[in-house]
């Protein structure tokens, strides 16, 4: 099915969301003497609330909430995954307490929580990136972002005009979902808020668009780096024996030595040019269950999780080793 991307802009219905945030944010006191023991039996480490999370950190946040609740056997943690456009309608719908998305709020979405009587408190959890994938018998690898910018935007459409290969067929762009946080990242930071051009396509879905690269070979799948980063893990193993990972140049660079795939290391020190920051968002107004599912999350023992998972936490220092093939006998 062809799914043009469009203006990726959140619409809402400021008056009706600010309506449910309103009646959510000032119970009526004297009808809610239950609901007020309820929450006021709530700590940062016993509760039951619900969280949504960009459908890309499935697996690692399902490890979080798994091991967080393991320690914590009062602790009940509820977590959807969706698209980056869900999960904020979420929060300003007071429907999750917190969202883990891979940008903060925009100012409108700030105003709502402001006129509601509360704010979001936001919290960096780590450093993930935009991986870029094709076909296996696909020999084109390498590209600069310069050439990522004039094929989203049609100025290159043809796969010779990367200046690699003689083939002539048009490339293609898959991302997961139209309302994902993949396809608003590329157009904010390189299309500076243009529409893409239409050989861009939408899936439902980062597995969607690995088994998309892996059937057809003039595409590029766009899709998170948390989704191919885990080595270790059986079903990465299994997707990278399916496509290939492109390796990104910054800018107009050509020495093709300056190329990197985005491992861990890359994404440290930002030589790979497609990273971006993860953020837990927490709508509450008391120190919670949210409040402690956060700063486990962002803690030693889940910034260690993320660490495994091959992506780079913000609060635990990364230890570079440099691998020589030299004789240490000489």
């Amino acid at each position: 099915m062809h799914l043009a991307l469009p203006n990726f802009k959140i619409i809402i219905e400021l008056k009706n969301i600010l309506k449910v945030v309103i009646v959510l944010a000032f119970p009526i006191s004297f009808s809610c003497n239950q609901s007020a023991s309820k929450k006021s039996s709530e700590t940062p480490t016993s509760g039951n609330i619900k969280i949504t999370v960009d459908e890309a950190y499935k697996s690692i946040i399902d490890s979080q909430v798994f091991t967080f609740t393991s320690l914590y056997k009062k602790t009940f943690v509820t977590a959807t995954y969706t698209n980056e456009h869900q999960a904020f309608l979420d929060i300003l719908k007071d429907s999750a307490r917190v969202i883990i998305v891979n940008r903060k709020p925009t100012k409108a979405e700030d105003d709502i929580i402001k006129n509601a009587g509360t704010k979001l408190r936001i919290t960096k959890l780590v450093i993930d990136g935009i991986a870029l994938i094709v076909n296996p018998a696909n020999d084109d690898t390498l590209i600069n972002i310069s050439q990522l910018k004039s094929i989203l935007n049609g100025t290159i459409a043809t796969w010779n005009q990367l200046g690699v290969t003689k083939n002539t067929e048009k490339i293609n762009v898959i991302f997961d979902h139209e309302q994902g946080s993949n396809a608003r990242f590329l157009k904010d930071s390189l299309l500076k808020g243009k529409n893409f051009n239409k050989n861009c396509f939408a899936l439902k879905s980062n597995e969607e668009v690995i088994k998309y690269v892996a059937e057809n070979k003039n595409t590029i799948g766009v899709i998170s780096v948390n989704l191919v980063s885990d080595l270790d893990d059986p079903t990465v193993q299994t997707f990278m024996k399916s496509v290939k990972l492109m390796s990104v140049g910054k800018d107009d660079e050509i020495d093709h030595r300056n190329f990197v795939k985005p491992y861990q290391a890359y994404l440290a020190t930002k030589e790979y040019p497609l990273w971006r920051s993860v953020y837990a968002i927490l709508r509450e107004p008391r120190n919670g269950l949210g409040t402690g599912f956060v700063a486990f999350v962002a803690g030693e023992k889940g910034q260690r999780m993320f660490l495994k998972a091959g992506l780079v936490p913000i609060n635990m220092p990364i230890r570079f080793v440099e691998v020589t093939t030299d004789d240490i006998t000489k």
